[in-house]
């Protein structure tokens, strides 16, 4: 008999994210997440320009962003041309407790500071 929300018996394994609890590390979903937003928020691309751009839904890069889902290992390609990270940066995200200054420096490339022009042509700063 069905019951509306569904949950797998499997361990570790169910049909809804698990949330973050208190004083939990961040999980590689949620540090990715955190770093493809923030690169996506400074280069001033919507989600539907880096989903065009990698392949997928909007909807499917939204749920990367919030640490819900990660992307595949192929799509992670995509991701690096659309957000120019190196893939290092995309295995090895830092973590989203730090600031937002320090995930967005930790990103950029060497030389790559404010100032650059994005993508749309307008002057960052």
């Amino acid at each position: 008999m069905a019951t509306g929300k569904r949950r797998s018996t499997t361990a570790g394994s169910t049909t809804e994210p698990k949330g973050a609890q208190a004083g939990d590390e961040p999980t590689y979903a949620s540090r990715l997440g955190a770093l493809i937003q923030a690169q996506r928020l400074q280069r001033e691309l919507s989600l539907d320009e880096v989903a065009g751009l990698v392949g997928t839904t909007a909807a499917t890069l939204r749920r990367w962003e919030t640490g819900a889902s990660a992307p595949k290992a192929a799509q992670l390609n995509g991701l690096r041309v659309a957000l120019k990270v190196s893939a290092e940066q995309l295995i090895e995200p830092p973590d989203p407790a730090g600031d937002l200054e320090a995930l967005l420096a930790a990103s950029l490339p060497d030389g790559d500071a404010a100032g650059r022009t994005s993508r749309r042509g307008s002057r960052q700063g």
